[in-house]
């Protein structure tokens, strides 16, 4: 099989680090549209895709697209016909892509369509099995590069379309995708046709169907879209309780964030692989989530937020994945601090730093941006989602408020529908803030390492003054370190505040504080991230 140029893929390893996808940057797809029969009861299906493609570059001759080929197993796509603007070209699909050698060679700016008929069973991507009800389901679960598993596509958030799915499916099936239901036919054979359309760019591992047999609840309008809930039929009386809050918390982030950027958002209850799925317009959530007794609204608030990050505004390379889950899971404690107050938000960066410090101390080489990772559901830990967000929660106090909020958004407008790497946000809060910030984000998304704080103290003098001894005790000394310390004082109501410079050498400060200490306090107001204990009491 022909492989693509080696200019192709330096053009894609330099200017997105070290993503293996090999980018060809002259092929610009625009629009899909998958007409798609299924039939649950064999696992397979057919489909019909229609591709509408621009020449990006200078010209364009061939190209490929990703689609799962067939595997020893039984599973993958056969295709039946492959065609260029109505006329037939041969077909070779091979090691899951499909070369598209054009019978002539196009110019920047034009633009051609393609059409794919082939059917199969998913080896994964499409996920048809029975829930837990013992009820054959039908998922799409894309997530991160499953979507060429059963639909033939570029499958890198990099290269955005917008998407139509016309679903045939048995007539006890309600069917739900991305975008806005334009109508349904009914077929003979008791089958039903679904015609759903979105007109926004979004990329592949975003776009799905799902097919159950859902008892639908509308739960109102948000954010001037129309908010709903699919939940399995047995499941439905007990199962919307939990998605009590899912009008407020879209409100709320689309009033801190911006404009919500799709024509509805569905949360539907899910046969797949992850806990919550945040797909366009629709998230999925696994199936057991009707039946905890603990609240939901954090892990709603997290894919709710993703409609922004990571799906409107995605990363343009896979270890920039932070800019995805990083947000959200800050944007989750942002919510909880509105609505839940400042302790509960503390509480949850709490529990983010001891994920963060388990994860560093047993990949202490692993950083937030870690280019050395391969295969990219490895990306899915502590350092994208709890240490991005605790990365955003010490921006947010470097340059403020109000800067971090108006960088944030900016950040979205710019490159809502599009794609972005770090250095395209870091851009924004430099401008904004006025501070040159290249240390900062390479300390702390491109360094693995987490600062270790040893301290003590000790009262001396009758109770009029306090030591407090503090290092860094960690290989590589972190630069401009400082940390706040509260002493707590008998009888006093407020303890005093102090902020202590950290380097690599133990020193000590000393206060006078005129008064019983009964406790020092380390990072009071959970400003930074750190390995070492918050609090420390007076020995007994």
């Amino acid at each position: 099989m022909r492989v693509l140029p080696f200019l192709i893929l330096l053009i894609s390893n330099s200017l997105l680090g070290a993503d293996p996808y090999p980018i060809d940057p002259n092929v610009d797809i625009q629009h899909y549209t998958f007409d798609i029969e299924l039939f649950p009861d064999q696992s397979r299906i057919d489909v019909v895709a229609k591709i509408d493609v621009a020449v990006a570059g200078p010209t364009l001759k061939s190209f490929y697209l990703d689609l799962d080929d067939e595997n020893t197993d039984g599973t993958g796509m056969q295709i039946s016909d492959l065609s260029y603007n109505g006329q037939a070209l041969t077909v070779v699909h091979d090691d899951d892509r499909i070369l598209i050698d054009l019978p002539e060679t196009l110019k920047q700016g034009e633009e051609f369509a393609l059409q794919i008929s082939y059917s199969g069973t998913p080896k994964d991507g499409l996920i048809i099995r029975t829930n837990d009800k013992k009820r054959t389901t039908i998922f799409g679960d894309n997530w991160p590069n499953r979507a060429h598993l059963w639909l033939s596509t570029i499958d890198h958030p990099s290269d955005k379309a917008t998407v139509d799915f016309h679903v045939t499916a048995p007539k006890k099936y309600q069917v739900i995708a991305t975008g806005l239901l334009k109508k349904q036919e009914s077929l003979s054979g008791k089958m039903v046709k679904h015609f759903w359309s979105n007109d926004v760019p979004i990329p592949t591992k975003v776009m799905v169907i799902g097919a159950a047999e859902f008892e639908v609840f509308e739960q109102g309008q948000a954010a001037g879209v129309p908010v709903s809930t699919w939940l399995y039929k047995s499941d439905a009386k007990k199962g919307i309780k939990k998605f009590a809050e899912t009008v407020n918390i879209l409100n709320f982030l689309n009033d801190w964030i911006g404009e919500y950027p799709y024509a509805k958002l569905a949360h539907v209850q899910s046969t797949t692989r992850y806990g919550g799925m945040e797909n366009a317009g629709n998230i999925f959530y696994y199936e057991n989530v009707v039946n905890s007794a603990v609240p939901r609204d954090r892990l709603i608030a997290h894919e709710t937020a993703h409609q922004w990050f990571g799906n409107s505004a995605s990363e343009k390379d896979w270890h920039h994945v932070w800019l995805s889950e990083g947000f959200a899971t800050y944007m989750t404690m942002i919510y909880v601090e509105q609505m839940k107050g400042i302790d509960e938000m503390r509480e949850d960066l709490e529990k983010a730093r001891v994920r963060v410090v388990d994860f560093n101390r047993k990949k202490p080489k692993s950083s937030v941006i870690d280019t050395t990772v391969v295969e990219l559901n490895e990306l899915l830990n502590a350092n994208s989602y709890q240490k991005g967000a605790w990365f955003l929660h010490m921006l947010r106090h470097k340059v403020g408020d109000e800067v971090f909020q108006a960088s944030v958004r900016e950040y979205y407008i710019a490159y809502r529908d599009d794609n972005a790497l770090t250095d395209d946000f870091r851009a924004i809060v430099e401008k904004n803030s006025g501070q040159e910030l290249g240390s900062f984000f390479t300390t702390w998304l491109y360094r693995p390492d987490l600062p270790k704080l040893d301290w003590s103290w000790r009262q001396t003098g009758g109770d009029q003054r306090i030591g407090i001894r503090i290092k860094q005790a960690q290989m590589r000394a972190f630069d401009k370190l400082s940390v706040e310390v509260a002493i707590h004082i008998t009888n006093r109501a407020e303890p005093i505040l102090k902020t202590i410079p950290v380097n690599s050498l133990s020193k000590e400060y000393s206060y006078l504080v005129n008064g019983q200490v009964t406790k020092v306090e380390l990072d009071p107001d959970r400003k930074l991230l750190f390995e070492g204990d918050y609090t420390k009491d007076a020995r007994k």
